[in-house]
């Protein structure tokens, strides 16, 4: 795949953005009723469905939230990342009583609603999460050089646990740092995950090993947290 991962990113968010409108005109439609008691139906947005339904848009309810599904769990499978204590069954159950939900036939106009939004975002969830359990997802740009792969721990080692991809195959690994008394620096957006991939190993480490350690939560309780949930 050639291109940025930020070049693609922009054509994933306007997809599920399109995807979002797509089922949001389905809620509309399909709850027309219940929109107008609430005062959010509008003459020229009337006339808009009116000509949609007559071009067979909306000629079954699932039709467009089938086409919000093909829109958006594409773009939910390009996303990479680690996932801690879910099961793969898990995933699949939520994901199956997502469909479910989302595909229930109109009764009442409210409850429509509720298991049409609440559905899909357990699908897309159970999409996203499976995606990055099943590891999926080999871009070109996700190719790296060889890492080590051996553990090596010493008294005063902290040893991050790594993965990454090389040759087309997923790869564990580990980053030794076998002096951590002489310091270490972590850089990241926010939201990279620096507190997972480095601090909490660290912390979880130091208090196994007995080491002293002053912690600095600045996201607090986050780290506090887990800190206290070591011993």
């Amino acid at each position: 795949m050639t291109g940025s991962k930020q070049e693609f990113e922009k054509y994933f968010f306007f997809m599920i953005m399109a995807g979002a409108v797509i089922l949001l005109a389905n809620v509309y439609y399909y709850t027309h009723p219940l929109m107008e008691k609430l005062g959010l139906t509008h003459d020229f947005s009337d006339a808009l469905f009116v000509r949609l339904h007559q071009g067979g848009v909306f000629s079954h309810s699932a039709k467009t939230k089938i086409m919000a599904l093909v829109l958006i769990c594409p773009c939910l499978l390009a996303k990479t990342g680690r996932v801690k204590h879910i099961s793969k069954e898990i995933i699949i159950a939520i994901g199956v009583v997502g469909l479910l939900l989302y595909f229930l036939p109109m009764w009442f106009s409210w409850l429509y609603i509720m298991t049409t939004i609440f559905g899909g975002f357990m699908v897309f969830w159970a999409v996203g999460m499976l995606s990055r359990k099943s590891d999926i997802t080999v871009r070109d740009e996700d190719e790296t050089f060889e890492q080590c792969t051996e553990l090596i721990e010493t008294p005063t080692s902290v040893n991050l646990p790594t993965r990454f991809v090389h040759e087309g195959r997923h790869k564990n690994g580990w980053i030794n740092l076998i002096a951590i008394e002489r310091g270490m620096m972590v850089i990241g957006n926010p939201g990279s995950g620096k507190s997972y991939s480095a601090f909490e190993p660290c912390i979880e480490t130091m208090i196994r090993k007995g080491f002293t350690m002053l912690l600095y939560d600045f996201k607090y309780p986050t780290l506090t947290n887990f800190a206290y949930n070591q011993y």
